[in-house]
């Protein structure tokens, strides 16, 4: 026969596993940029899938490489940023890729003064950083168009999306890779012409 103090207890042990149950777990996702690989994310998190999932979830905005620092020390739950933690992940990194929407939208973007490719000898390339994504795209793009990157290309390593897509608006840089959604902000504007899309290889 149980008596009523250990009947309480039961009690009190049953609830409190179920307000565990029922509480919303954190998780924070990093981004590096306002960029179709972001747009799942703020969707969900919009129309209450998150919540849905009994999942409390914060979109922090923030550079490659903290997204992979932050992925490696736990601070970070996900992260949209496949470039730097692909480079963390062949270093060894503990981390691995579990969704891919599609495959990759990046463009070469320039000023407009240039018009094709053949156009960039001996001007520069900006990408977020080498050994990225940015960087595998803007040498695809450079070789089958007959250049050789760092001889006749330079590539400049400058920052995430939007410090790429200043840059190139600036006239700071001749062209950069950027992703669809600054890709077609700029056109919008008249001030860049897109060159060449990297999913075409």
């Amino acid at each position: 026969m149980i008596s009523f103090s250990k009947r309480s207890y039961l009690i009190i042990v049953l609830s409190l596993g179920l307000c565990q149950e029922l509480s919303a777990r954190d998780a924070v996702i990093g981004y590096s940029g306002r960029t179709v690989a972001e747009m799942p994310f703020a969707w969900a998190s919009r129309k209450g899938f998150f919540k849905e999932a009994n999942l409390d979830v914060k979109m922090i905005y923030m550079s490659t490489s903290i997204a992979a620092k932050g992925l490696m020390s736990g601070d970070v739950d996900y992260s949209t940023a496949m470039g730097g933690a692909l480079r963390a992940a062949i270093a060894g990194a503990p981390i691995v890729g579990i969704y891919s929407m599609f495959k990759a939208q990046m463009y070469l973007v320039s000023q407009s003064k240039y018009k094709q490719v053949a156009d960039l000898k001996g001007k520069t390339v900006g990408i977020s950083v080498f050994g990225g994504a940015y960087d595998l795209a803007a040498r695809t793009i450079l070789k089958h168009h007959g250049l050789e990157a760092e001889k006749q290309v330079t590539l400049l390593q400058i920052g995430d999306s939007r410090t790429l897509y200043s840059a190139l608006m600036s006239g700071t840089i001749d062209s950069a890779i950027l992703g669809a959604a600054l890709r077609y902000q700029g056109g919008a504007r008249g001030r860049q012409s897109p060159v060449r899309f990297v999913g075409d290889f």
